[in-house]
């Protein structure tokens, strides 16, 4: 299954955000699936996309931070109780 997301492919003057179709992760030990309902654009994705921070994903990178979502899948661990939150 896919999903549609808005990735980078390489940063700098030319950089921009191309909507791209990215396979559905499986949530791993200790973390979460969340299904994404509203995502921010905040400064700090601007400067990592314009520029080379050192600290910027891997191409070709997601750069929000802040989501808003449902957890749809957990991991093995105490997240557990946290499904449908």
């Amino acid at each position: 299954m896919s999903n549609e997301s808005y990735r980078v492919h390489e940063y700098g003057d030319a950089a921009k955000f191309i909507e791209d179709e990215v396979n559905k992760p499986s949530a791993k030990q200790g973390y979460v699936v969340v299904e994404v309902k509203v995502s921010s654009l905040n400064p700090i994705d601007h400067k990592l996309l314009k520029s080379d921070l050192g600290i910027n994903p891997a191409l070709s990178g997601i750069l929000h931070m802040d989501v808003v979502g449902v957890i749809t899948e957990v991991g093995e661990g105490e997240w557990s109780r946290l499904r449908g939150r």
